[in-house]
Parts: C-alpha cells; sequence; structure tokens
C-alpha cells in the first residue's frame, strides 16, 4: 500500500488481531435481532418458536391488555428488556461497520488509505486497555493550562479553542443563511450540561441537579482537586444562572425571532462584558464584517453574566466540561461516571460513539463503503417507492381536502411536486483538502485535535460563495429522518432501512406502518404550523389563509387537549400533530397499495392490525429513557394518541365504543380532510 507508512502498518496489523478477537463468535444480539433479511424465514421462525410473522414481533403482543384498553402495552407489552428500536438499529449499523473494517484490516492490502486509516481511528477510539493504561496523563496538560488562564480575555480565548473547550456558554458555528448561499459564522446560547434550562429552574428536576453536582464533584475528585465540592457548587450555580438566560425551546425555534444579522463590530454594543475582540482573534475571525445572532438576547445576558463572574468559577466551568466531554476517551474510572456505553471493544455502542465522533473525518471512499455494509441497492429502490406512495397519498390528500383553501391547496401541491426525497441518501462526505490525521493510539489527543480540526473545516468554508459541504446532517449509520425546510428536502438515512423499520422482503403492512408513518411524520412538516411560513422556494412567506390557519389553529387545540390529559406539555403538540399526519399519510399509501385487494391474514393479524402494530412497535422503550422532552410527547402518547384519532384503527381492532381508548368521529382530530 504506497505511501503508508512502516509504524501506520504495524498498527494496522495491530489493529486487526484485536478486530479479528472483537468479532470473534456469534454476532450480537442487536444486528442478529434486526437484520432478518440476513437469515432464511425459516431460521428466523425457529429463533421465535414460531411461524414468520414478517415485519412485526408477535412475541411482543400482550395477553393481558385489549388494544382499546391500551394500545402501546398490547403492542409492546410482552417484550424483553433492551433498547429501543432506533437504537438497536443504530447498534446493528455498527455491528455491521465493525465486521466492514475487520475485512479491511484483514485481507484488504488494496483498500482506499482513506478506509485503512478510518479503521485505524476507530480502533484507537474502542482500545480501552491503551486508554486505561495512559491514564489521566494526556489531559492532564490541559487541566494545567486551564488553571494558569487568570482574566477574563484568557477565558475568552479558551473558550475560542474547541480542544480545550468543548463546551463553553456560547457556541460558534458556520452556515448558510438561505440555500445555496454565503455562510456567517453564528452564535447561540449554549452550555448547559443538563441540557434544557427547565432542568435547573423547575423544580421538577431536583433530583436531577443533585445527581449532576454529584457528578461535577466527582470528577473534581478524581483529578485530586482539594475542594471538590466547592467546585461542584461553583460549576452548577453558573450554570444555573446562565440557564436563567436562555430562550426557551419554543422561542428559540420560532424563525421570526432567531438569526438577527448584525456587523461585527457592533458586537460590544449588543452584548457588552464579554471581550469580543480576544474571543474572535482566537477563534480565527477577525476579519469576518458580519455574522448572525441566534438568540440576540440571550447572548447579551450571557456577555453580562460572563463578565460579573469572578474567573475562578469559570476555571471551574471549563475544567469540568474537558473532563465530562472527553469521559469517553479517558481512563475507567471516568468512563464509570459518565456512563459511556460499551466498556469493552467488542461492545457495539462503543463502535457506535466513535462513528458519532468521528463522523466529519469520514471520507467518502469511507462513507460510500459504509452504505454499502449498512443497505444495498434492492432497500433503498424497495424504500424509495414506499416514500412515492407516501408522497402521492399527501397529494391525494391536499387535492381532495374540504377543508384546505383553493389558494392553500395549490400552494401545498407546488411545495410538494418540488420536495427532494432521499431515501438511503445521507450527505456524502466533503473530502477535505486537509484529512483529519489521528495519532495512533492517542485517543484523548485525537478528540482534541478532531474538534479543533472541524473548526477549521468550518471557518475556512467562510471563504467559499456557496459552501455545500455545509448541507446534511445524517450518515449511513444513523437510524434517523428528517425534513429540511428551507431545502424542501426530506432525507432518511440507511440506517432506518432495516428492521423493524423497513424489509423489502417483509410485509407491506408493516413498512408502511413503520417506515412509511416516519415518511409520513417528515413530509407533514412541510405543511404544518412552522411550515406555512416557507413556501416552495424555502423564501419566508405565509402561504395559508386567515381562514386555513384558524381552522388548523382549531385543530392544534384540540389535539393540545388531548395532550392535556395525557400530562403531556403543550409544546409538544406540532410532534403529535406530525405523528397524526404521517400516520394518516402511511396508512392512506398502504391502502393505496392494496389496490383494492384484501391483505392476506397472519398470524390471525388483519392487514390493518398489523399495519397499526408496526407504528406502536417502532417506540417501544423497554427501559426508562431521558428526561421528557418539552416538544416531543412520551413514546406511549406517540403510540396512542395517533391511532385513537384514526377510524380505521378503530375498524380493524373493533373497539368498543366505551373503551378507554375510544374516541368518537366527532371528536378525532383529522388533517387534511
Amino acid at each position: 500500500m504506497p505511501g503508508v507508512s512502516v509504524t501506520f502498518r504495524a498498527f494496522i496489523a495491530t489493529a486487526a488481531a484485536l478486530l479479528a478477537a472483537a468479532c470473534d463468535g456469534a454476532p450480537v444480539d442487536a444486528a442478529k435481532r434486526f437484520f432478518a433479511h440476513d437469515r432464511t424465514r425459516e431460521e428466523a421462525a425457529a429463533d421465535a418458536g414460531r411461524a414468520p410473522a414478517p415485519g412485526i414481533d408477535l412475541a411482543a403482543l400482550s395477553d393481558d391488555v385489549e388494544p382499546g384498553e391500551d394500545f402501546y402495552r398490547y403492542a409492546n407489552g410482552a417484550a424483553a428488556s433492551g433498547a429501543s428500536p432506533f437504537v438497536e438499529a443504530e447498534l446493528a449499523a455498527a455491528a455491521r461497520v465493525r465486521a466492514l473494517m475487520t475485512s479491511v484490516v484483514e485481507t484488504d492490502d488494496e483498500a482506499d488509505p482513506s478506509l485503512l486509516a478510518a479503521a485505524a481511528l476507530l480502533q484507537t477510539h474502542v482500545d480501552l486497555a491503551t486508554i486505561d493504561a495512559a491514564g489521566f496523563a494526556p489531559i492532564r496538560e490541559d487541566v494545567e493550562a486551564i488553571a494558569a488562564l487568570q482574566s477574563h480575555e484568557d477565558i475568552a480565548r479558551a473558550f475560542a479553542d474547541p480542544g480545550l473547550s468543548p463546551m463553553a456558554p456560547i457556541a460558534i458555528y458556520v452556515r448558510p443563511i438561505e440555500p445555496g448561499g454565503r455562510a456567517l459564522a453564528h452564535l447561540a446560547q449554549w452550555g448547559l450540561g443538563l441540557g434544557a434550562p427547565s432542568r435547573y429552574l423547575a423544580p421538577r428536576y431536583d433530583a436531577d441537579r443533585r445527581a449532576y453536582r454529584r457528578l461535577i464533584e466527582e470528577f473534581f475528585l478524581l483529578i485530586g482537586t482539594d475542594t471538590p465540592a466547592a467546585l461542584a457548587d461553583l460549576v452548577l450555580d453558573l450554570e444555573t444562572a446562565i440557564a436563567d438566560t436562555h430562550w426557551n425551546e419554543a422561542k428559540a425555534q420560532n424563525p421570526n425571532l432567531v438569526d438577527r444579522a448584525i456587523v461585527t463590530s457592533a458586537l460590544t454594543d449588543e452584548a457588552p462584558g464579554f471581550p469580543w475582540t480576544d474571543y474572535l482573534e482566537a477563534a480565527g475571525l477577525e476579519d469576518e464584517e458580519a455574522l448572525i445572532l441566534r438568540e440576540d438576547g440571550a447572548i447579551a445576558a450571557i456577555a453580562a453574566i460572563f463578565g460579573e463572574t469572578p474567573v475562578d468559577a469559570w476555571r471551574a466551568y471549563l475544567t469540568f466540561h474537558l473532563l465530562n466531554e472527553n469521559a469517553a476517551v479517558l481512563p475507567a474510572p471516568a468512563r464509570a461516571l459518565q456512563g459511556s456505553p460499551g466498556d469493552a471493544p467488542t461492545t457495539d455502542a462503543r463502535w457506535r460513539d466513535g462513528l458519532n465522533l468521528y463522523r466529519a473525518a469520514l471520507s467518502e471512499p469511507v462513507m460510500q463503503a459504509i452504505r454499502n455494509a449498512v443497505t444495498d441497492e434492492e432497500t433503498v429502490r424497495a424504500a424509495t417507492s414506499l416514500a412515492w406512495d407516501v408522497r402521492a397519498a399527501a397529494e391525494a390528500r391536499f387535492r381532495s381536502s374540504e377543508t384546505l383553501s383553493r389558494q392553500a391547496q395549490e400552494e401545498a401541491a407546488r411545495k410538494l411536486a418540488g420536495m427532494t426525497i432521499k431515501i438511503g441518501a445521507a450527505a456524502p462526505a466533503s473530502n477535505p483538502t486537509a484529512p483529519f490525521e489521528p495519532q495512533l493510539g492517542a485517543a484523548y489527543e485525537n478528540a482534541r485535535a478532531f474538534r479543533r480540526w472541524t473548526w477549521r473545516r468550518a471557518r475556512d468554508l467562510l471563504k467559499e460563495a456557496a459552501p455545500a459541504e455545509l448541507a446534511g446532517h445524517a450518515a449511513a449509520f444513523d437510524a434517523l429522518a428528517y425534513y429540511d425546510p428551507l431545502a424542501n428536502e426530506m432525507t432518511v438515512s440507511e440506517g432506518l432501512l432495516q428492521p423493524p423499520f423497513f424489509d423489502p422482503a417483509a410485509d407491506p403492512a408493516a413498512n408502511y406502518g413503520a417506515l412509511g408513518a416516519i415518511i409520513g411524520h417528515e413530509v407533514s412538516h412541510a405543511f404544518d404550523w412552522e411550515g406555512r411560513k416557507i413556501d416552495a422556494e424555502g423564501r419566508r412567506r405565509t402561504w395559508w389563509t386567515a381562514e386555513d390557519e384558524a381552522r388548523r389553529t382549531e385543530a392544534r387545540e384540540r389535539l393540545a387537549a388531548q395532550l392535556a390529559a395525557e400530562g403531556v406539555y403543550p409544546k409538544a403538540v406540532d410532534q403529535a400533530a406530525a405523528d397524526l399526519a404521517g400516520l394518516q399519510l402511511a396508512h392512506d399509501a398502504y391502502v393505496a397499495h392494496l389496490a383494492g385487494a384484501a391483505a392476506p391474514a397472519i398470524a390471525g393479524l388483519s392487514g390493518d392490525q398489523r399495519f397499526f402494530v408496526a407504528w406502536a412497535q417502532i417506540w417501544r422503550q423497554p427501559a426508562p429513557g431521558a428526561a421528557p422532552s418539552p416538544t416531543r410527547p412520551p413514546a406511549a402518547v406517540r403510540a396512542n394518541l395517533t391511532v385513537r384519532n384514526l377510524e380505521p384503527w378503530a375498524r380493524a381492532f373493533d373497539i368498543d365504543d366505551g373503551a378507554p381508548m375510544a374516541l368518537a368521529p366527532v371528536e378525532q382530530v383529522k388533517f387534511w380532510r
């Protein structure tokens, strides 16, 4: 392999041995469970001890709960413990990547050098023996550098260095201000280890705050500080003050309030208290004439807090986040504190985390190899056909709707016609002119260098007229779908093109009820409460009439009332509406797919029954999840709230009018009737 050093060759040989050991034996449960198309139907049936039921997990169906009592529990009540299907899909994709990298380093001497380098980088990340042997020595120099900071100007310069400050109260990133347009640097509120501001401010999160404070103190104990309790108090108090300045999620997602452009020289007047000149020079942005304030009021408030807060508090903040954000590449005691998944190189969670961490360093040849490992052309073609069925269902809904004005029908049809649907088409890698060059066997150093490399790449894109590299945010090993409103583009990553979301050989009812509903959810965002504000060309323009808005408001309020009855935040109504609209479109598409024929019964379940079970099973959450999101309903509510608003579900399961989940047709919320 020309151009590869003897040292690198030796490392590859070592990596091959370790990878072979890691992959020895049977595939991991996640890969075995969801890659049913890798086995025959007979093998799958033998494993399950029952006749094949493609696409849904019959063994999970509860014998103790009726569908009309609690559909989520009916569909998932007998499920074994484990991760959610979305996590399982990502772990299964990681298992395939691990197998790919093993094959490359073991057998392919002619492989693309970037593929071999990626294998070495990922192996360094999963080589926990080397990480543990190094101890805290790799990070010690950076801890001491933070301790030496003496002034607010020093702190600001440290914030501009992502290697030293993986988290800061103000985020800086680069993105175009409009599709195909020039990129600008953006400043945004950030810096909260607990995430949502409510977790610092709301009494219901007292336990979370206590646990977080203990975490901070434990990290300071690990590095031998004399006053860990006092430092933990400093950090938590400071983050609480920052949280109090943050815009809430609804305000921060309002396109009419965010992303205000200013001339760079006005920053000091806009947000006094922060040494912007020092910060921008350290970030390499001193020559930028303009930038974007994402949440201008919050940034101004954070700047004021910065100037009022003593340097020692900021040093404590920097030190904690340096340790916490790097815990995955630090010795076992740090990984244990953070709960870093996969404490062995044989664990696919560790590989998944490495892929997520270094995704931007993976060149297009590497990403293409990963795409080919995760899915295949037949699967992509079949899923694309399904997506176009959902799109056709949306078009039919719009054109026949009696509740949309003629103007809204025409605008929606035009926007739908211009929508790009990308299935199994994760954004291509950028192939930068200066690729990331990892150090062999140096996990912490790689993580630090990678963050700096990533920022240099983003900064360099500011010089380009149309930086296409900034588009797209999914990779083949992700299990996600998303809609980009400015580009009018819907993407499904390769990681979702596997069971239980999709299998080209499986029962169509399950495919439409799972992946079809996810696609419908994302498509619906182009026409929802926020989608109405952006037209087919990506311009910010409201295209609903007043009557359309009044009808949608009424439906939205009725759905919010249903959520409130379940104890769910009212802000979750837009995601709930997308779930409902998406499942509605997917069912329309499934019915059209049948073309008037009756779906065969499988294991005593009709086609519609399997369709709705597939929907409920993708929301399975066997273990307690993270803190509830204020903008997304809990999994069980997502499964139940949608189906009870659809008459086909009630007919499919013969739901009695007196059943707990029953809703009379006049009480059901419907879109685009």
